[in-house]
């Protein structure tokens, strides 16, 4: 006798089971699933692999309890796009106490050395370069310089 066809089973099962459509439409949930992950995933590793401006802190003088100087050399792949770069002023616990976002027009060599000024709000002991980007945002591509 089929342990399947019991009355017993029948009655609390019911007369047949379409676990076979429930099974096909999880399979197909779990490999949309997979794809959808391997999209992000290679989408995120081609975004953060492009690293095609960067920038270093070259000099600086503390000029004020208001004011620091920093010199940067920023370097682009392709000197053909415009880039930008955050620098900020930082305090003895390395607090951001002033910031400065510096626009770098497309031309020119691939390694350019900027000067500039950052205002703060207290005294500053350093500056650093935050980062970087051929991204330009809207306020910086109006006016050409901040």
């Amino acid at each position: 006798m089929n342990t399947v066809d019991t009355p017993v089973l029948k009655d609390r099962y019911g007369q047949s089971r379409n676990s076979n459509f429930t099974g096909k439409i999880l399979v197909v949930v779990f490999v949309a699933m997979i794809i959808a992950a391997g999209i992000y995933i290679f989408s995120m590793v081609t975004r953060t692999s492009e690293a095609s401006v960067t920038a270093v802190e070259t000099d600086g003088r503390i000029m004020s309890d208001s004011k620091i100087t920093s010199q940067i050399d920023i370097s682009r792949d392709d000197p053909s796009q415009a880039a930008y770069c955050i620098v900020t002023a930082l305090n003895y616990s390395k607090d951001e106490v002033g910031r400065r976002e510096v626009f770098l027009p497309a031309g020119g060599d691939a390694i350019t050395r900027m000067a500039l000024d950052i205002q703060t709000r207290e005294r500053a002991h350093a500056a650093k370069v935050y980062g970087c980007s051929t991204t330009i945002p809207p306020h910086l591509e109006t006016s050409g310089d901040n």
